[in-house]
């Protein structure tokens, strides 16, 4: 079974929709909405942060206001044709672009922002003067704001952190606080 890093690492530029594509992988098995609305509203929040840690695009492709906040047309046009249900099909060919820091990167924003329905992504980016709001209708929506944005009203995104508990893993802890496996756990027993 393939993991998050096992995509081939490359140099170029992502595309937009083969971003779509590893976030519709990685959210696959935890979240049951990832539609069309919400992959597009994720991707926003991707480009703005990277805008905001790195000065420079995660990916080339413009942003566009459209009636339910920021639209990424290929991206879009990629998966319309599920309509509004969840996008439940991905390709692991297409990550061949990305390098694992870009990984690493998406998989923080899918952590941070995937917990949100699509509804309450596409409210929370149509806040009072935020980039979506102050951009005409169906026009781009330019990285220079989403950047002076995210700027001013963003906080850095955390690390994507996966908390255990002792419950998480089989055995017990010593006097000395030490994970204690079952004895058939033993490599040496073998």
């Amino acid at each position: 079974m393939a993991t998050v890093f096992d995509f081939v690492e490359g140099n170029e530029m992502p595309k937009a929709v083969d971003i779509a594509n590893f976030m519709v992988y990685l959210m696959t098995d935890s979240y049951d909405d990832v539609t069309n609305m919400k992959l597009n509203k994720l991707l926003y929040y991707a480009q703005g942060h990277y805008l905001k840690k790195y000065g420079k695009p995660l990916f080339e492709e413009k942003i566009l206001a459209w009636k339910h906040g920021p639209v990424i047309r290929e991206v879009y046009e990629e998966y319309k044709r599920v309509e509004d249900k969840p996008i439940n099909r991905y390709d692991t060919n297409r990550a061949k672009v990305m390098d694992s820091d870009i990984k690493a990167f998406i998989l923080d924003i899918a952590g941070e922002y995937g917990k949100y329905t699509a509804s309450a992504l596409r409210n929370m980016t149509h806040k009072p003067k935020s980039p979506w709001a102050v951009t005409e209708n169906n026009a781009e929506i330019k990285r220079e704001i989403i950047k002076e944005y995210f700027d001013k009203n963003e906080k850095e995104i955390e690390p994507f952190m996966i908390e255990y508990t002792d419950d998480d893993f089989i055995g017990y802890r010593d006097n000395d606080g030490v994970l204690v496996l079952p004895e058939e756990w033993n490599d040496e027993a073998i």
